[in-house]
């Protein structure tokens, strides 16, 4: 099995600008993870571990409610391992280090049109279909320690014609700019993380390079499941991510 460590530091790094891009509050420290108090629809907290320590056993046992999420950088049988029965494992998600920007792509297809917002250290781009659809999103945000992408998405109908790989440019775009203009002697290399690939086809792309690989496992409280014979609930799938330095030429990988 591939070694799962990633730098704790690396994982805050992402969680302070992913909450940037998420318009969420910062990230705490909290008993060896990261907690953000997000109290979206979706959840009101979560807790990001780079790796397996008491805190987590501790706030597994504590939290009965829903709608609380712990994630960990390790594989599905080590959280699994770790809940008690009325947690369950969620869908498998990613943690990417990006090594250089997309290539140059090509203009976009006839009748598209992209549009950039520029939020602070939030920027945002999408892509109009002719007919006015929403084609393809995403954002990235900006930290004195990282460049996040975040939420690189196609609509199912507009897949195959390049349209994700012309959002994360756009968004690179953004990235070298900040680091060309850092003041001389500034070594300002952050590095460019991707919490999960985008869809382009039905299969999903992703950039880096395969030097190292970690994984992002997800559980949450269980609504309806009811505990059996003391087992976690739920077996989920283990989630492959790239890590790799500035520098290496980017790969895309099926």
């Amino acid at each position: 099995m591939v070694g799962s460590y990633v730098d704790p530091n690396l994982v805050f790094a992402w969680q302070a600008a992913h909450s940037l891009a998420r318009n969420s509050p910062p990230p705490v420290h909290d008993r060896g993870g990261f907690r953000v108090d997000t109290h979206s629809e979706k959840e009101v907290k979560r807790w990001v571990f780079p790796k397996l320590c008491d805190g987590l056993y501790d706030i597994a046992r504590d939290i009965s409610m829903p709608r609380h999420y712990l994630k960990l950088c390790g594989t599905n049988e080590e959280l699994r391992n770790a809940l008690p029965a009325r947690w369950e494992i969620q869908p498998e998600n990613y943690f990417m280090k990006a090594t250089a920007t997309p290539a140059e792509t090509n203009s976009l297809p006839d009748g598209y049109r992209m549009e950039v917002h520029q939020a602070g250290p939030v920027t945002r781009v999408q892509i109009v279909a002719p007919d006015g659809e929403l084609a393809a999103t995403g954002s990235a945000a900006e930290t004195m320690d990282a460049f996040v992408y975040d939420r690189i998405e196609t609509a199912s109908n507009h897949r195959r014609k390049g349209l994700g790989i012309a959002v994360m440019r756009a968004l690179a775009v953004r990235e070298e700019v900040l680091r060309w203009s850092a003041a001389p002697g500034c070594d300002r290399r952050w590095p460019q993380l991707v919490y999960t690939p985008w869809l382009d086809g039905d299969r999903p792309v992703r950039y880096g390079d395969h030097s190292g690989r970690g994984f992002l496992k997800s559980a949450r409280v269980s609504v309806n499941k009811k505990p059996a014979g003391g087992k976690p609930a739920g077996l989920g799938h283990p989630s492959l991510g790239c890590l790799a330095r500035r520098g290496d030429p980017a790969k895309r990988w099926d």
